[in-house]
């Protein structure tokens, strides 16, 4: 990849189905500590800007229209361990341990595209 982590603009995330809500303020309120935007969709889809669509872990599936959503515009979508593993180092770790590699398609239209 291009730029490290850390070098990179903040990311707008949009929190997954599926995300208890505890855990989506504790999420929201640790990505803000490290300077990232949260960003809503509207019926399951992503809104323009989103970079990273968070998933609970053991999330098998988006919704349909986020996954579709995701892969044309080359998202990544991670679980969101990835946030508190930034906060623990203090900044933006790499997003690959982290990725939801069982989306398939996405991850491979993520691939493709290449660094943002």
């Amino acid at each position: 990849r291009d730029q490290h982590a850390s070098e990179r603009a903040p990311p707008c995330l949009a929190l997954s189905a599926g995300i208890s809500k505890s855990e989506a303020e504790a999420l929201v309120a640790s990505a803000a500590f490290l300077g990232a935007t949260s960003c809503a969709g509207r019926d399951g889809g992503l809104p323009a800007g989103c970079t990273h669509v968070l998933v609970p872990d053991g999330a098998s599936s988006l919704p349909l229209r986020a996954y579709f959503a995701a892969a044309s515009r080359s998202v990544w979508v991670v679980r969101a361990e990835w946030i508190f593993r930034s906060l623990e180092a203090g900044g933006w770790v790499d997003e690959e341990p982290f990725e939801a590699t069982h989306l398939g398609a996405v991850r491979e239209a993520r691939l493709a595209a290449g660094p943002p």
